[in-house]
């Protein structure tokens, strides 16, 4: 999904099915990139809208899930005003700072 302003792409937000077995339930939100000159505007807030909006319709799709840096604060408090909660840690026992928490949403 993207969002264009005039001629330029502002931002893009990719999802995708998961289609793994573990959650086949599920849609993988695997990056969400905007432009720094539209960061704090509405574009990052239609992107996520399109993606659950998407989501929604899917009959097979009850979760949107994503896999955030740990040390990554913007990036969860985004996905927190949307709905989403911290599921897990991975890579606990390693360096500070590193490893990623999986997040999720239910549709």
């Amino acid at each position: 999904m993207g969002r264009i302003d005039q001629h330029t792409l502002t931002g893009v937000l990719c999802l995708s099915r998961r289609l793994a077995f573990e959650l086949p339930d599920a849609a993988l939100l695997w990056g969400v990139q905007v432009l720094p000159r539209y960061r704090g505007t509405i574009v990052s807030r239609l992107l996520m809208e399109s993606a659950l909006q998407w989501s929604e319709q899917e009959l097979r799709i009850h979760w949107v899930t994503s896999n955030v840096a740990r040390n990554n604060i913007p990036a969860r408090q985004y996905l927190e005003r949307f709905g989403f909660e911290r599921l897990a840690e991975v890579g606990d026992g390693i360096k500070e700072g590193e490893g990623s928490i999986c997040m999720r949403r239910r549709i």
